[in-house]
């Protein structure tokens, strides 16, 4: 039997390995955002990512209002119908402005509400509602990812990103040595292709 060594397959046997879904959605259930997670990260298609804001918002949504509901609730009642958007928007901004690092690192304030974008793991184990915040971050990969706000097909696409709680953390470009390809194409492709 044959063994398939195309990229794609490639992608798939990365996917699996991170999802432990075998490339399905995982959804969860009820509880805490991290509940059903058998491979460490939820499985994403490229029409969950927002080209315009640069983010799975559906994902940054669900991280803060399972981690931060009291927080969520205040903010809601202020804004009503625009919060989710209004959230969106700033987090996007802040991300454009200061970058993904900065935003993780400090969050965000508006309007009295003040919210983390990622829990890291705590110093010990003695606080489990730490730990438990630590456990709700949300871990996710979408493969063959157009990224720009453009829906022309034949702008590039992104093999794989992982992101954390929507924002988007690391990009590959993979490459198979076995049909030729090589690293200095990767390096080209993300010189030459992947700006913006």
């Amino acid at each position: 039997m044959p063994v398939n060594i195309s990229e794609a397959n490639l992608e798939t046997i990365i996917t699996n390995s991170l999802t432990g879904t075998a490339g399905r959605v995982v959804e969860r259930a009820s509880g805490y955002a991290g509940d059903l997670r058998p491979g460490g990260y939820l499985y994403r298609t490229p029409d969950d990512y927002d080209r315009r804001r640069c983010l799975d918002g559906q994902l940054a949504l669900r991280f803060i209002q399972a981690t931060q509901p009291q927080t969520w609730a205040k903010y809601l009642r202020q804004f009503k119908k625009e919060a989710e958007n209004r959230f969106l928007d700033r987090l996007a901004g802040l991300v454009e402005r200061h970058g993904s690092l900065t935003a993780f690192r400090k969050g965000f304030k508006d309007s009295g509400c003040q919210f983390k974008l990622v829990y890291f793991r705590p110093h010990s184990s003695l606080n489990p509602e730490q730990q438990q915040r630590y456990e709700g971050n949300l871990f996710s990969v979408i493969r063959q990812l157009r990224y720009r706000p453009e829906t022309d097909k034949s702008q590039p696409e992104l093999d794989l990103t992982l992101f954390l709680n929507g924002l988007p953390l690391f990009t590959a470009e993979l490459k198979n040595q076995f049909t030729g390809q090589t690293v200095e194409e990767a390096i080209h492709q993300y010189q030459t292709t992947r700006s913006s």
